[in-house]
């Protein structure tokens, strides 16, 4: 090429990149905007996880939009054209009209009809049968055998079995009931399920949004390796088998190897592999083989050899009790003859193996089974191209017998067991790959096959004391069903969709008791099918079923304080519709007595700084100081030299570090900070220099709008991935900082910690001051922003406030104490307004007003939502300024304990719907235990039990559940301590009363006193009480008795209609107030209202925040500001509603919402201009059943002097 060419297309390049650069980085991102311009196609009936669900043989109008305006169906015709991808399942006209002709899944393509540039639409549409009604009729025989084909008549006498097919079409009179599929099918199946998780929340806004909502992260499918080895060897053998595997991995590795060999096999193999060698060979070996081999292959290596060998070869497995499996079959897949496109040899490897690439890829042999009815273990030896997992598929004889999986490119053996009931003589042994989705190619290396002989039956495995007793079984066939589809077919009751179930009861008695449940069950295909136990209404466990084959599956639970019968349910609440869960049976077995735990705690009535005593939990549970000491040091040694799949802290060179988020290779603001607290708590400073000083030289912006703030997100070589500062990273360099200053004293230049502190203090408030950039706070809500640039500064993450650390600023930081000071007060009550009153759960993200953010799938309780308990908690336990924290703790801690406190999801609505997210993570699991420090109910020691259990997270997600899981031990230890230089502060302990607004009737016949506990903590005393300025006359206007005030009927009747504010003084600390509302039930101008359609006279309402009563008309006094209703539709709908409204600009909205003030609101615009008027709208969401109302409104001064709902 020549110069001059080279040099053109060199001058092309840059244009084009130039161009790239501007459109991307032009402006600051507006999400709405964005949005708008990817609008296309939309179809918008109701939906289920984004598929069209119908009846067969319904029809259904389609309801679709154009580029965001709706179409009306005469338009429809003239504007698309329709194509279905399987007329056989379904059709849809010109006109837009679907038919459901029979069960099945279809797609329906919707086309613009205009020249150029066509807008399209795929829409994913899924056919359920009709629910027939079971009919059963009687013959005078059964048939020996299910029917091959369905029979065109219903048979007399049921069969004996179940047919193993299901009929091609419904039989008239069906002999069961005709269940229907799930509800929600799997758009596209998932080829390799996901592992886990994506546990670290995005801290910055993203530019455009997806074009599809996140499903949430899926199931981690099959067993999961122990973390650790024991931690010590075992003194002696055991003396008896084991009679079934082990519940829970062990947490620790052992240190030494076990000193002499067991006496007795173990019955049954181990639930789950070993993650890593052991550390010190086995000095020799067993006595007698185990009586099954290990469920999974040890995935690594042992460290050294064993000195001596193993009583029976390595190769093969080892034998059952009575039997041990035999080799019948082993052979090279490199040698195997090969089929499919790609399927070849691999010689670029150190093993041999062949090569399967995509799917229909396979190698053969064979081999000559004889009889029928015997049971084989097949073992499979191969390796992934990459750390993902490749599956291969196994077929004998023609039929699928089960599947492997092989995670990392290391060779391992996996194995499964399958029965071969009737197939004899030669058969293919097949090899397939049938999974492929692109992301990796499978290499397998050999095979064997192991005959194993009918074992014994054994007993679930024994307690310490006793064996366990079985106490109670049953068949689910026998159960009452219930749910949308439950039903049924012939020794089983399958599940199809979430919400169906079975159900039977069984009493229990006595509390402190622990169970194990046993549950028989399998999937109707090879992937995992769940079930979740429900006993008495709680929660106790979820069991999974893989494959086809039916399998036992079994958990442990604690009862500890039910008894009597109690429900005992199997319910459909993970579908996602890739499979549907068979159950055929339970049993039930009594383990033994626990411990029962301590009595309820009592929270601190003065915080943690004052008094120095930062309480430990877990000591308070039982463990001792060394048991806990242990447990910590352990988690840091694994998160900061543990090994690759444990540890997040990387050292750079000679004096700098990294904590490492493996999921998307990067390095984050959040987890350095995160990192830096937990150096500074443990006394680690020599791995603080390192982090800030990385974070100082990588991470902070040294010039632009973005001066003094941290890169939320770089590369780990230094370079930045992602410009946009985040709050919480700031909040946790600041406060990390000026812990080092009390506990290390400051050195020079960087390390001067407290220079550094109030530098980041001063740019986060300040940042604005000269018209450059976003301050990180914002001054009006004296809140953290979401991120200080352009959308992203409109509002808020209730995981950014952290109260207990702005109340350290206040005393520590060299200005702005007072703002400080305030923002700490704006934060706890952001809690309790972004808070759901009856679960207590947040949003990710919110408004400033604590409505939930609706950003994304954002305004849900996701990761982000999962620090906002464990702020809560820090702030009480530190300082104790807000009671209500405990009652936030135990409203949490409540919800989670309902499902089930050891396996509750990590992800839900506000109103406590699981999100299809059922993994149970570490770092939700730290959170939830951190709350405790608040707690008043006995059900939070249940909390600190599963932390105290559950092992951290290793492996791709390992930063965000790890740094929390670490946090979460140190808060609970009572080693996450506010450290301040110089004299402990004074802080002033606040006197406190227990009712803060209340009620008085002026009617004659209903006047009472009205009352308040006060609180005085040990050190406050009351001086008065004020009207205004007015000091109420102790022993006429207000009596004290003990703790209790009364305000005097007598002096509450001589005030006016609307609401009286008493002020409690106190000798120091802040003052308290009551707000009384004086109604008068008698007044004429109240309508009676006689239903919930009728006018509403705003004054009625029974609850609300920050308004005035005047002249019978409410003022909503802030945006904060409601007054809230309990209203009873009962079956009808509310479907809009008036308000006589006066507001001065014209430019108020008022927001409807029903349930709680984080959810979607209904707005009424256009409320009048200095003028009554009244202002209607529609309401969206409806309402019906009972519910509370709330009005609130965008503006402050808005009037409000009646309401009503329209149906």
């Amino acid at each position: 090429m020549s110069l001059a060419k080279r040099r053109k297309n060199l001058f092309v390049f840059f244009l084009v990149a130039c161009l790239v650069l501007t459109t991307t980085l032009g402006a600051a991102p507006n999400l709405s905007q964005a949005k708008k311009k990817k609008q296309g196609i939309t179809v918008t009936n109701k939906m289920t996880k984004g598929v069209l669900v119908i009846r067969e043989k319904k029809k259904l109008q389609l309801k679709l939009k154009l580029q965001g305006k709706k179409v009306s169906s005469k338009k429809i015709k003239k504007i698309f054209k329709f194509k279905s991808s399987n007329k056989k399942i379904v059709t849809v006209n010109k006109k837009g009209k679907i038919y459901a002709k029979k069960a099945g899944n279809a797609k329906v393509y919707i086309t613009q009809k205009v020249k150029g540039k066509k807008k399209k639409c795929k829409l994913k549409v899924k056919v359920v049968a009709k629910k027939n009604k079971p009919v059963v009729t009687m013959t005078t025989g059964s048939t020996a055998q299910p029917t091959a084909e369905p029979t065109k008549q219903p048979t007399k006498q049921p069969t004996a079995e179940p047919t193993k097919q299901p009929t091609a079409e419904p039989t008239k009179q069906p002999t069961a009931p005709t269940v229907a599929p799930t509800v929600a099918p799997t758009v596209a199946p998932t080829v390799a399920p996901t592992m886990a998780p994506t546990v670290a929340p995005t801290v910055a806004p993203t530019v455009a949004p997806t074009e599809q909502p996140t499903a949430g992260p899926q199931p981690t499918v099959g067993p999961q390796p122990t973390a650790q080895p024991t931690a010590q060897p075992t003194a002696q053998p055991t003396a008896q088998p084991t009679a079934q595997p082990t519940a829970q991995p062990t947490a620790e590795p052992t240190a030494q190897p076990t000193a002499q060999p067991t006496e007795q096999p173990t019955a049954e193999p181990t639930a789950e592999p070993t993650a890593q060698p052991t550390a010190e060979p086995t000095a020799k070996p067993t006595k007698q083989p185990t009586a099954e081999p290990t469920a999974e292959p040890t995935k690594q290596p042992t460290a050294t050899p064993t000195e001596q060998p193993t009583a029976t070869p390595a190769a093969t497995p080892t034998p059952s009790a009575s039997q041990g499996p035999q080799l019948v079959s082993s052979g090279e897949c490199s040698g195997m003859e090969y089929g499919g496109k790609y399927a070849g040899p691999v010689d670029d490897k150190e093993y041999s193996a062949m090569g399967f690439y995509i799917n229909g890829d396979y190698c053969t042999t064979s081999y000559n089974f004889e009889g029928t009815n015997k049971k084989y273990r097949m073992v499979v030896k191969g390796a992934s191209s990459d750390s993902s997992t490749a599956n291969v598929s196994v077929y004998i004889g023609g039929k699928k017998v089960g599947t492997v999986g092989f995670a990392g490119t290391t060779l391992s053996e996996q194995s499964f067991e399958f029965k071969m009931t009737e197939a004899t003589g030669n058969q293919e042994i097949k090899f397939l790959l049938e999974t492929d989705d692109g992301s990796n190619d499978t290499f397998v290396n050999s095979y064997k096959l192991y005959y194993i002989p009918d074992a014994p039956t054994v007993e679930p495995t024994p307690s310490a004391s006793q064996k366990p007793g079985l106490v109670s079984s049953g068949e689910c066939s026998k159960m009452t069903c219930g749910g949308k589809y439950a039903g049924v077919a012939g020794d089983k009751v399958v599940l199809y969709s979430n919400g169906d179930y079975c159900s039977t009861s069984y009493k229990f008695e006595g509390t402190n008791k622990k169970y194990r449940m046993v549950v028989k069950g399998a999937s109707d295909n090879d992937s995992t099918a769940k079930v979740s136990v429900y006993i008495g209404g709680k929660k106790v466990g979820t069991v999974g079923f893989t494959g086809t084959t039916v399998s036992e599956q079994s958990l442990e639970f604690k009862m500890t304080d039910a008894t009597g019968d109690q429900e005992i349910k199997f319910l459909l609440e993970t579908d996602d519709g890739s499979n549907n869960t068979c159950v055929y049976g339970y049993e039930l077995y009594y383990i033994g007595d626990v411990k029962p735990l301590p009595d309820a705690p009592t929270p601190a009535s003065v915080g943690a700084v004052s008094t120095g005593n930062y309480r430990n939990m877990f000591k308070e549970l039982g463990y001792s100081d060394a048991e806990i000491d242990k447990k910590v040091e352990s988690a840091w040694q694994k998160f900061f030299y543990g090994t690759d799949e444990e540890r997040i802290y990387y050292p750079v060179g000679e004096d700098m570090a990294y904590i490492y988020t493996a999921d998307t290779d990067d390095v984050r603001s959040e987890g350095m900070s995160y990192g830096m607290m937990i150096c500074v708590q443990m006394d680690k400073q020599e791995e603080f220099d390192r982090l800030w000083k990385w974070a100082k030289t990588h991470m902070q912006h040294k010039s632009g709008e973005f001066k003094g703030y941290f890169a939320w997100q770089m590369n780990t070589n230094g370079t930045i991935k992602d410009n946009t500062p985040a709050a919480d990273g700031e909040e946790y360099f600041a406060t990390s900082l000026l812990f080092a200053s009390a506990r290390w004293g400051n050195g020079k230049g960087i390390y001067n910690y407290n220079k550094e502190a109030q530098e980041i203090l001063k740019t986060m408030l300040h940042q604005a001051d000269d018209g450059v950039g976003v301050n990180m706070f914002d001054r009006t809500h004296k809140m953290p922003v979401f991120c200080p640039i352009g959308n992203a500064a409109t509002f808020s993450d209730p995981s950014y406030h952290l109260p207990a650390f702005y109340e350290v600023w206040a005393i520590k930081a060299e200005q702005d104490n007072d703002f400080w000071r305030e923002a700490a007060e704006a934060s706890r009550q952001h809690f309790k307004d972004a808070t759901n009153e009856k679960t207590g759960l947040g949003p990710d993200y919110s408004e400033y007003s604590g409505t939930a953010k609706h950003e994304g799938n954002h305004a849900d309780f996701r990761f982000d939502a999962w620090r906002i308990a464990a702020n809560i908690a820090c702030d009480y336990a530190w300082w104790a300024q807000d009671s209500w924290a405990t009652t936030h703790a135990n409203r949490i801690q409540s919800f989670f304990y309902d499902q089930g406190v050891d396996s509750y999801g990590n992800q839900w609505s506000l109103d406590g719907k699981n999100l299809n997210s059922p993994d149970h993570s570490p770092g939700l699991v730290a959170m939830n235990a951190t709350a405790s420090l608040a707690s008043s109910d006995k059900k939070s020691w249940s909390f600190l039990e599963d932390l105290w259990n559950i092992s951290p997270t290793t492996g791709k997600y390992r930063y965000y559940d790890g740094c929390l899981y670490m946090m979460g031990l140190l808060h609970c230890s009572g080693k996450f301590k506010a450290y301040l230089s110089g004299d402990t502060p004074v802080v002033v302990v606040n006197g406190k009363i227990s009712t803060t607004s209340a009620e008085f009737d002026l009617s004659a016949d209903k006047q009472e006193d009205v009352t308040t506990k006060i609180i005085l903590n040990g050190v406050r005393t009351l001086s008065e009480i004020r009207n205004g300025n007015t000091v109420l006359e102790k022993g006429k206007d207000y009596t004290i008795s003990g703790d209790i005030v009364s305000i005097c009927k007598e002096y509450l009747s001589k005030q006016a209609v609307g609401v009286t504010k008493l002020t409690f003084v106190f000798d120091a600390g802040k003052n308290a107030v009551m707000s009384i509302t004086i109604k008068d039930s008698k007044l004429p101008d109240v309508p009676v209202v006689s239903g919930p359609f009728e006018k509403i006279k705003a004054t009625d309402y029974v609850d609300s925040k920050d308004v005035t009563i005047e002249d019978g008309k409410v003022t909503l006094n802030s945006t904060s500001s409601y007054i809230a209703f309990t209203l009873d539709f009962g079956s009808e709908t509310a479907k809009s509603i008036t308000a006589y409204v006066k507001e001065p600009n014209n430019s108020g909205q008022l927001f409807v919402r029903s349930g709680s003030l984080s959810s979607n609101p209904a707005t009424v615009w256009n409320l009048g201009n200095g003028s009554w008027k009244e202002a209607n709208s529609g309401l969206n969401p409806t309402v019906t059943g009972s519910t509370k109302i709330y009005i609130q409104t965008n503006k402050p001064g808005v009037q409000i002097d009646w309401i009503q709902f329209g149906k």
